[in-house]
């Protein structure tokens, strides 16, 4: 349990997914979606919704993958951007695309308000601000202190309108939260006492209390920037989770924006979901990944893994992660990799990224940049250059489609 007497407590960092989860006096960073998501490079610090969030297996921290269809800047004038003064993330809200309102069980959520193509870019969102990560204390992570005022600073520049969204974002309590809330609320003298945020003027006056909470929504919501900045994304973060997406989450670099688009066709009134977790796990991995967030997945692939019926399923899912993970590795190898091991992984890396397209309905269409510049590499290293342009071709239609320039022309 987290106190604040005497010693001081830490964020410990953790490589396990792109989530920060409070764990006793310390809060853990874990990098997910990194392996899973890779090719979609969107690394979560916590996954989202009003319950929770997600990202791919490695710490890759760019933009995910496909999507395709017109999309113009008429298109994002009710979509929303840094600092725009309007409650942009509350029931009734909408754009072209979609409209945000009640999902049962789920709190809020985003539905299509028209039919939607696969490869649509159907929402956008620049950040509504970012934390720079404070001083690393080796075998302890960041302190607690350090990591509360970096928050609180960067909620007291935004303006009131902001501010409330921010504040409307869900915020996860842990059990032990839950359990003792006073150990999480309790003021203390630094209550009555103005962050600095740096331009010689002094922030809002936060009670310890606010601050936690600012804090527990940032863990809750917040994304992992290229530059290792931490992020909010208000809009985003109303968009909840199913192990079976029919939307990739990407970051566009060359836009600083967070791009969702569709990866497979999406029907009016349909909503619509991004994933959390990592995809390529069976059903009680997932579910071992999102217990942190209070919520248990009922979409219908973690429905099938429990009656049974979805043993294949988790199997496949199990077994394409490894073929991904053992060409990543060769890759990540230092050593030098003979001719007839580089054919073999860059044909593992062809026959993977075929079953990733071909699979379910789109869902796991987020790996398909990692497979294809995967099979690029390996076949580049056989000296077939002919054949690995192909996948390279591959691999940047896939990153085109999260990128917003391209989609605007």
């Amino acid at each position: 349990m987290a106190t604040r007497s005497g010693a001081a407590c830490y964020f410990d960092i953790a490589q396990c997914g792109g989530s920060i989860c409070h764990t006793g006096c310390y809060i853990n960073f874990e990098n997910q979606w990194a392996s899973s998501f890779r090719a979609g490079n969107t690394a979560l610090l916590v996954f989202i919704s009003h319950h929770e969030c997600s990202s791919p297996t490695d710490a890759s921290t760019r933009r995910s993958h496909p999507g395709a269809s017109r999309f113009t800047p008429k298109d994002l004038e009710s979509l929303p951007s840094a600092g725009k003064a309007y409650r942009r993330t509350a029931a009734g809200s909408s754009s072209r695309f979609w409209e945000i309102r009640a999902s049962p069980g789920k709190g809020l959520g985003v539905f299509a308000r028209v039919p939607i193509s696969r490869g649509t870019q159907l929402m956008t969102e620049a950040p509504l601000f970012a934390v720079e990560p404070p001083e690393f204390y080796p075998g302890k992570g960041y302190k607690l202190d350090d990591m509360l005022a970096g928050i609180s600073n960067e909620v007291g520049r935004l303006s009131e309108d902001d501010r409330a969204v921010f504040e409307d974002c869900y915020e996860h309590l842990e059990e032990h939260e839950i359990a003792e809330p006073e150990a999480f609320t309790a003021e203390t003298n630094d209550d009555h006492q103005s962050d600095s945020v740096g331009s010689g003027e002094p922030a809002p006056l936060f009670t310890h209390a606010q601050k936690l909470r600012h804090m527990r929504i940032f863990r809750t919501n917040a994304y992992m920037l290229p530059d290792e900045r931490s992020a909010m994304f208000p809009l985003v973060a109303r968009i909840n989770h199913s192990c079976a997406p029919n939307a990739a989450n990407v970051w566009d670099d060359e836009s600083g924006l967070r791009v969702i688009w569709a990866s497979r066709d999406i029907a009016r009134g349909e909503e619509i979901f991004v994933s959390y977790v990592p995809l390529l796990r069976d059903t009680p991995a997932r579910r071992a990944r999102l217990a942190q967030y209070g919520f248990v997945c009922g979409c219908e692939v973690c429905r099938a893994g429990d009656d049974g019926s979805g043993v294949k399923e988790d199997a496949k899912r199990r077994r394409l992660g490894r073929d991904l993970a053992e060409v990543e590795d060769a890759l990540e190898y230092g050593g030098e990799i003979s001719a007839s091991r580089s054919r073999r992984m860059a044909k593992l890396a062809v026959k993977t990224a075929e079953e990733l397209r071909g699979h379910g309905n789109g869902e796991l269409w987020g790996y398909l940049e990692q497979a294809y510049d995967l099979a690029a590499e390996f076949w580049a290293r056989t000296g077939d250059d002919e054949t690995s342009e192909k996948w390279r071709a591959k691999a940047e239609e896939m990153r085109d489609l999260g990128n917003v320039r391209m989609k605007n022309g």
